[in-house]
């Protein structure tokens, strides 16, 4: 049945996944193809649409291939439960297992050595990223440098800012650092800057 098809296919795929929406991408079409629910300009189709519409592309993919496979509703949800069931089981298994050695560790000094490691190693994975986009093709002038330190310490202002202060200073800490206002500052800056 087809159902069950698009729950097998698309489970494995919410299991090996890694990487994001973009990273499953061949998964999916590897899978499509092999089970023909599609044909290679379709899918090219849903890839276009599914970056389109809101939302994770993986799971919108999903949704758009259980829809065309099965041609029902119910086709899409079993294909984008199937994709995000994994996640879930893995996130559940995870939040348990840190409530119960919490639990039963919470002032154990080396379970709170292994904690503070951990939130150090995401806080390094994070710095990696950045500094893998720091080279020339991205600085290639003191403008550009200047627009991302800039942007840098405006998001970073809300947790220095003291609530006792003024409270207008809160809010315009507040309002300049909203991500959105800063996209479009830096995207106008350039456009001033480099035409």
């Amino acid at each position: 049945m087809i159902y069950w098809e698009l729950f097998y296919v698309f489970f494995r795929i919410g299991l090996m996944g890694f990487g994001g929406g973009m990273a499953m991408l061949t998964l999916v079409e590897h899978d499509v193809m092999t089970h023909g629910w599609t044909t290679q300009s379709e899918f090219i189709d849903m890839v276009a649409i599914s970056q389109m519409t809101p939302g994770p592309v993986g799971i919108n993919i999903a949704t758009y291939v259980g829809y065309t496979a099965s041609q029902s509703v119910f086709g899409s949800a079993v294909a984008t439960f199937a994709l995000v069931l994994p996640s879930l089981i893995i996130m559940f298994t995870v939040c348990y297992i840190y409530d119960k050695l919490s639990q039963k560790y919470s002032n154990n000094p080396y379970y709170k050595n292994i904690l503070w490691m951990l939130r150090a190693l995401v806080i390094g994975l994070i710095g990696t990223i950045i500094l893998s986009f720091a080279n020339s093709e991205v600085f290639f002038s003191t403008i550009t440098f200047g627009i991302a330190l800039g942007c840098f310490l405006l998001a970073q202002a809300p947790f220095y800012v003291s609530k006792d202060s003024h409270p207008w200073l809160v809010r315009a800490v507040t309002i300049l650092s909203n991500p959105i206002l800063l996209l479009i500052f830096a995207g106008i800056v350039g456009y001033v800057s480099f035409s």
